[in-house]
């Protein structure tokens, strides 16, 4: 199956007041002041977030289960019907 995904990445508005540091610390606040979005597909769907139990059209794709305030519980996959959780090594 073949997607067409594109990624439009922007700059947020960079407050003024912001003063210039090192290149490293500007590096690394970077993240903060970029915005990516996804376009060409609206039915990408690479994993499962959430608290509540995906639907069996998206039992192909890893769960990330949550709880209700969205911390997360554990990953999960469907085997024949069932998730079950993957087990973390420590």
């Amino acid at each position: 199956m073949a997607l067409n995904l594109n990624l439009r990445l922007s700059s947020m508005n960079v407050p003024n007041w912001l003063k210039h540091k090192t290149r490293a610390e500007e590096i690394e606040e970077l993240p903060d002041y970029l915005q990516v979005e996804m376009t060409g597909t609206s039915s990408l769907s690479l994993i499962n977030i959430g608290p509540t139990q995906p639907s069996p059209d998206n039992s192909v794709y890893p769960w990330l289960k949550t709880n209700a305030t969205g911390a997360p519980v554990g990953w999960y996959i469907c085997v024949n019907g069932v998730w079950t959780i993957v087990p973390v090594a420590t």
